[in-house]
């Protein structure tokens, strides 16, 4: 009798259980090139196969009688992987390729708590640190090989990026922004404004100065002794400031020099200019920049002196502006 028939490693030792009866001479065969005459022997699997024991035995008159028994050495599962890269920054991304053979279920545990059953897995390191692997790999027949692999990633630490800009909105005539570093665990870093321009970690102050007005986007990325960066952003927006000149004189005269009148305005959306005579009456009026007073109303020369002006207009913010002056009319 064989008690265990089949095995999952090698070498597997056969211990045979002689029941026969009658009998003096014992001839075993084990199917792998390997004979006894003992009554009990082991016999020795050194390779996987499906084997046949056979055992012939015979009395004091040569009569004999013959026994088959079969043993299986199933294949053996070799756990093996091969990860594309064992060191890095947080948050580290590691892919494993399955070399294993004889198998065809995987177990992986990656060191940090988390496990999967996959061929191939891609896994995520969120801490720095070295990480054990393990392997088990499993065949249909439950045969299971295991490798481990101790500390074979390390992840290393990531500086962290982070910092204020005060004020978040500024005007074009006076765009300084104030830096405020609170990144840590870093050697080196910079800041991007936006507008093509970078300075190192330590500016502290920075003007834009004639900039357009729009959004920018201010970057942050500073680096460790490892190469590893981190990155933080803040957004400001550059309003236009307006401006408002209005001329206090002109000569209608038609000598093509200073022959109208119109105040010149930058960054206003909505505007409206009137012109009064001394005595209140409106005589010029117009929500176009482009529509100059000739020094005429109602078709006639205004006489020269002085004229009262004012202005209602609405800047790109959105803030009223309200002016009132004088101007000199000369011919």
């Amino acid at each position: 009798d064989i008690p265990i028939k089949t095995s999952c490693t090698v070498p597997f030792n056969v211990i045979t259980t002689n029941n026969s009866q009658g009998a003096l001479i014992y001839n075993w065969n084990f199917g792998n090139g390997t004979t006894s005459n003992q009554f009990s022997p082991v016999g020795t699997y050194l390779q996987s196969g499906s084997y046949q024991i056979v055992l012939m035995v015979y009395n004091q008159f040569g009569c004999g009688d013959t026994s088959v028994q079969a043993v299986i050495v199933h294949p053996i599962p070799i756990a093996g992987f091969t990860p594309d890269t064992t060191i890095g920054c947080e948050d580290l991304t590691v892919g494993f390729t399955n070399n294993s053979v004889n198998s065809n279920t995987y177990l992986w545990n990656f060191g940090d708590g988390t496990s999967i059953q996959a061929p191939n897995p891609i896994h995520t390191y969120m801490d720095p640190g070295f990480y054990t692997v393990t392997l088990i790999a499993t065949n249909i027949f439950g045969c299971t090989d295991t490798l481990i692999d101790p500390n074979l990633i390390q992840v290393l630490q990531r500086p962290q990026a982070a910092f204020t800009v005060s004020p978040s909105i500024l005007y074009t005539e006076d765009a300084f922004v104030n830096l405020t570093n609170l990144a840590t665990n870093y050697q080196t870093g910079e800041y991007d404004f936006g507008n093509g321009i970078v300075y190192n970690i330590n500016t502290e102050i920075y003007n834009y100065g004639t900039a357009d007005s729009g959004d920018y986007v201010i970057t942050q990325v500073v680096y460790n002794q490892f190469g590893c960066s981190d990155t933080a952003y803040a957004y400001i927006h550059i309003n236009l400031s307006p401006t408002l000149y209005v001329p206090n004189a002109f000569t209608p005269d038609l000598d093509g020099e200073n022959d109208g009148w119109i105040p010149v305005a930058t960054g206003v959306g909505e505007i409206e200019v009137s012109v009064f005579n001394r005595w209140g009456e409106e005589i010029f009026n117009t929500k176009d920049l482009s529509v100059k007073w000739d020094g005429t109303y109602l078709g006639k020369d205004c006489p020269v002196g002085v004229y009262s002006w004012k202005i209602i207009a609405r800047d790109i913010n959105a803030e009223l502006i309200v002016k009132s002056g004088h101007i000199v009319l000369l011919r």
